[in-house]
């Protein structure tokens, strides 16, 4: 029985370095796009500039591509603070696998937001 034991000791490392991966990859993300469209709300007050580049036709889909991004940025965060949670049950294995797979659900319905260009 060490093995199994062996294996379980694996499996929570693991699961350990996914979340920490995660919510670090996320919180880069959501600084990235908050970034990216400050840039965009500041190049609007520019008087003839901003009125030019918010005329482009690309540029609402831009917006909507920043907006995308952070919020599966967000969602990336929020599941690494799902599996930061320890298991130490089946429930909180079933618990866990839930949260992810709504997550996923989220993220899977931004992505298709993003490619209508509805943002």
């Amino acid at each position: 029985m060490g093995w199994l034991s062996s294996i379980g000791s694996k499996l929570a490392s693991a699961q350990r370095y996914g979340s920490k991966l995660l919510t670090t990859a996320g919180n880069i993300g959501q600084k990235i796009s908050s970034a990216a469209g400050g840039a965009l709300d500041m190049l609007q007050t520019v008087p003839v500039a901003g009125q030019m580049v918010s005329r482009l036709p690309g540029y609402s889909t831009l917006r909507g591509v920043i907006s995308g991004a952070g919020s599966i940025s967000r969602i990336a965060s929020t599941a690494g603070q799902v599996l930061e949670k320890p298991v130490t049950s089946v429930k909180d294995a079933m618990d866990v696998g839930k949260n992810l797979r709504g997550l996923g659900g989220q993220a899977m319905s931004e992505v298709q937001t993003m490619r209508r260009g509805t943002g």
